[in-house]
This record gives structure tokens, sequence and C-alpha cells, in this order.
């Protein structure tokens, strides 16, 4: 599909400006040469020295040091405008992209992946807590007893907390996949997280369930300390990850706009720029961004016009 009518006008106006810091880098670059050379010609002080002499050297190290700060003010004003016509066109030509090419919008469903897999991150704390809660309970339970027939009540809470906790953390392995799949065969394959691995805890407390309470201690201490772990760091740490990835496909996006632009960019210089008066280009170019900033205000206030 062919480009939008102002992209290219606007890509015409970068083109001219690019062409004009050009011009006005190099004018700069004469200028400081021209400045060498008449500090070269510098009098020597005192008796030795004429005052005409003194004279013409500091007129043209004035002249030339006019010269050179037109030249920069000038230099600024195009950049200012480069500036302006870029803030313009980077949207157009992201926009288009969007619309136009299939894997660069893939980053939609890789960011929609990350934002489910903080959600359930989120969502599974709580769980967390209340397993650690209930093997702490066990712990004292089996702790303070030699018989393991104590231990029946709290295992009984225990198992169907395992059985929620075993759910979330599943939720979060397919999270995992989600984020692969998002990105796979795309600009964003290369986006990973390494969550930590997650044993199912349903089966773990059937083990416990066999031990004896010596045995429930030991273990049930490990895997309390392995969940407490998780909540103090793990989980922010998993966390941070994905706004890693996250910002890994910012990267990514930029990237892409950036190459895709500067191919536009070639295409202008070569197609879309023809013999102008630069001068004229500047004029033109600030009497619309002037236009533009009266629009900007207007919108934000259309009363603006009425006081």
């Amino acid at each position: 599909m062919p480009l939008p009518d102002d992209i290219p006008n606007l890509l015409r106006d970068e083109a001219y400006l690019s062409l004009s810091r050009s011009a006005i880098s190099e004018e700069i670059r004469k200028v400081a040469a021209k400045t060498a050379a008449v500090q070269e010609t510098r009098p020597p002080f005192g008796i030795l020295a004429t005052p005409k002499a003194r004279s013409e050297y500091g007129q043209a190290l004035q002249n030339t040091s006019e010269e050179r700060e037109a030249l920069q003010k000038q230099l600024s004003k195009v950049e200012a405008l480069e500036l302006w016509i870029r803030s313009k066109l980077r949207p157009k030509i992201e926009d288009y992209i969007q619309r136009e090419s299939p894997g660069f919008r893939r980053s939609k469903d890789v960011y929609q992946a990350l934002d489910q897999y903080v959600m359930h991150i989120n969502g599974c704390l709580d769980f967390v807590k209340a397993f650690a809660r209930e093997l702490h309970n066990l712990i004292k339970s089996a702790a303070a007893s030699t018989s393991r027939t104590s231990n029946a009540y709290v295992f009984d809470d225990l198992r169907q907390v395992a059985a929620n906790l075993d759910c979330q953390f599943l939720e979060l392995e397919i999270d995992n996949q989600r984020v692969v799949r998002a990105g796979e065969n795309s600009i964003y394959s290369k986006i990973r997280i390494a969550p930590p691995s997650f044993d199912a805890q349903a089966i773990f407390v059937e083990r416990l369930m066999c031990m004896s309470n010596a045995e429930i201690v030991t273990l049930a201490q490990q895997v309390e300390g392995s969940m407490r772990d998780f909540l103090s760091t793990g989980a922010a740490a998993l966390t941070a990850q994905i706004e890693t990835a996250r910002e890994q496909v910012r990267c990514i996006e930029k990237e892409y706009i950036d190459n895709y632009w500067n191919q536009l960019r070639e295409y202008a210089q070569i197609h879309y720029v023809v013999e102008r008066d630069l001068d004229e280009v500047l004029l033109e170019l600030s009497r619309r961004r002037l236009e533009d900033r009266q629009t900007e205000v207007v919108t934000r206030d259309p009363f603006v016009n009425a006081r």
C-alpha cells in the first residue's frame, strides 16, 4: 500500500532541512578555518604593532565571530524545525507500519501476554502466603507431637491450599508459554522470561503424609522457606524480568521504525527533493510551524481568540 500523502510531504520537508543543516555546518567549518587564519595574522603587542594593524586584526576577528554567530543561530533554527517535523512524522510512520506490517503488530500480543503474566503473579501471592502459613502450622503440630494422627486436621487444609497453589503455578507456566507464542516467528521471537521452576505442591503434601514427624518438620521447613523466598524476592525478580522484556519490545519497535524511516529518508533525498532556495524553505517551514503552534493553542483553549 502506498504511503499516505502527508508522509511524503513531511519526508520532503525533513530532507530539505537535512540539506540545510549540512550546508550551514559546512559554512561553519569554513568560518572556523577563516578565524584560525585571521588569528595567525595577530600583530605583536606593544609598540611593535601599529594602530592600523591592530584595528584591522580586531575588525577581521569580529567579522568572523559575527559570521559564526549568525550561522549558529541559523543552525539552531534548522535543528528546531527538524525536531518539529520529526515530532509530526514519527507517529505517522509508526501508525502506517502498525497498519501495514503484521509482524510489527505482534508487539501488541506480546505486551498483552506480559501484562497477563504480571496480573497472575500478583494474583498468586495470596495463595503462596496461605500455603506457607499452612506449612508453618504443620511444622508446629509435627514438632509438638509424637503421633502422626495429630497432624490429620492440618493436612486437610494443607491439601486444599496446595491444590489451589498448583493451579496458580500452572497458570504462570502457561503465561510463560503465551509470551513465547506471542513473539514466535516474528521480530520479537527472542523475548523470553526465565521463571523459577514450581514443583507440584499437592504431590509434595501426599509425600509428607507418609513421613515421620521429624521428617515432616525438616522437609516442610525447607519448602516453607522457598515459599517465603518467593514472596520476599522471587515474585519481584520475576516481575522485573517482565519489565525488562517489555523494554526489549519497545527497543525492537523503535529499531524497526528507525530502520524503515532511514530507508524513507534515503528515498526522499533522491526522489522528493528539487532544487530550491533553502532560505525560502526555512521561511516557509517557520511560517507553518507558527501556524501549527497557534492551532495547538486554540485547540487547548478555544476561547483564546475571544479574550
